[in-house]
């Protein structure tokens, strides 16, 4: 037989093999056998209902407290509250209503915001001499103050009469 006769042949399993391959196999079929076994034996079975046994009570104590819980009166008018505020959202209620609030404050503010305004611009700064000329004092020859410049209109202050000049 030549090298290349020898590579290509396969070699036969020795005897350490088959008994290496025969004590995986056996230690699978024992094993398999085992667990049989286990499963068959009245305290897994015993356990299994247990367990079972165990899970239905749990249900039904959960049933019963959901029961109750929905009997209860504050349960009631918590979901008959969610419902409600539910239906007026979908109705557009909470929308209107919230628009209506933000505007109406949204205009206080301006008007607000208007009267400092025009409070700021009719007041000169303390000590500040106008750049035309001398102070209203000064130019007024009956030594009387003179009036003050009424302010823009405003919502809130057109409806009041102007003092005529």
């Amino acid at each position: 037989m030549t090298d290349s006769q020898a590579e290509t042949s396969t070699p036969e399993p020795s005897k350490a093999d088959e008994s290496l391959a025969q004590a995986l196999a056996d230690l699978g079929k024992n094993l398999v056998a085992v667990m049989r076994v286990t499963w068959e034996r009245p305290e897994r079975r015993k356990l299994q209902e247990d367990i079972e046994k165990g899970v239905n009570d749990l249900g039904s104590t959960l049933r019963d407290g959901a029961k109750a819980a929905a009997d209860n009166p504050v349960s009631q008018r918590i979901r008959s509250d969610i419902e409600d505020l539910s239906d007026r959202v979908r109705s557009g209620q909470v929308e209107t209503k919230v628009r209506s609030e933000l505007i109406s404050a949204l205009q206080t503010l301006n008007i607000e915001l208007e009267k400092v305004k025009n409070m700021l611009a009719v007041a000169p700064e303390p000590g500040a001499e106008t750049a035309a000329g001398p102070s209203a004092e000064e130019s007024s020859p009956s030594g009387e103050e003179p009036e003050a410049a009424s302010p823009a209109p405003t919502q809130e202050n057109q409806d009041e009469p102007r003092p005529e000049a």
